[in-house]
């Protein structure tokens, strides 16, 4: 039932169940070190008895945004990509349209898929995310190839999630998670989860839960939540 397939340039692994559960389907945006989900034993666990085809672009070093970044393409963004082009293919593979596909990322591709959710709330209206890297701004100048985007910090914090916040029009179902201890991106997931609550947003986070801090332990341990939330959120459409 894992696949290898590609589009354009990009290699993608693919989830295909035989006898689909659902509908819908799922795209997963790794994070920056692009970890394939059939790797992580927890991830095939709770992605094959959910049954629900899952798609991810297998690219690494990769923030997910609408900005044109040279190592992913010249002139497409990543964002575009996943919007555009990754949907099309979705839609032809398993005949599954928007708004039946959710997002669901950790890390940079958690912040990605908010990102993109944030900007097409109506496309996309169910989002889950891991520890995502919401303020990544703070990464610029450390090695983590946003000054290969920006020119500056401030340039990133323009296009990072929360500045792309509608108050009337969001996600109707969005779950966003990080440990406590999580040193880099726990504050910015705070952040959000206040301006959620101020704009009378509805939203679904766990803040609280403890098990590793930024790593695939934490993730496993989270993703039969995640999954619920994704499945939930996709028959309630």
């Amino acid at each position: 039932m894992w696949q290898s397939d590609k589009l354009g340039v990009y290699e993608l692994e693919v989830f295909a169940p035989k006898s689909p559960e659902s509908s819908g389907a799922i795209i997963f945006l790794s994070g920056f070190a692009g970890t394939s989900l059939q790797q992580q034993s927890e991830f095939r666990r709770v992605i094959e008895a959910a049954g629900i085809p899952v798609v991810r672009p297998a690219c690494r070093e990769n923030w997910w945004l609408d900005v044109v970044d040279p190592l992913f393409d010249e002139s497409q963004t990543p964002m575009a990509f996943v919007r555009d082009d990754l949907t099309s293919w979705i839609t032809k593979r398993f005949g599954v349209q928007p708004p039946q596909i959710a997002l669901w990322g950790v890390s940079s591709g958690g912040q990605g898929v908010i990102n993109l959710a944030y900007r097409h709330a109506l496309t996309f209206p169910v989002v889950a995310a891991m520890a995502p890297a919401l303020d990544f701004h703070i990464a610029f100048g450390r090695g983590f190839a946003v000054e290969r985007i920006f020119s500056e910090a401030e340039a990133a914090r323009q296009e990072t999630a929360i500045l792309h916040l509608h108050p009337l029009n969001w996600p109707k179902h969005q779950f966003f998670c990080c440990d406590p201890n999580d040193p880099s991106w726990y504050s910015g997931c705070e952040r959000l989860a206040s301006k959620l609550r101020s704009s009378g947003v509805p939203f679904e986070c766990d803040l609280s839960t403890h098990v590793s801090g930024h790593d695939w332990t934490y993730f496993s341990a989270m993703a039969p939540r995640v999954m619920d939330h994704l499945r939930n959120g996709l028959t309630r459409l």
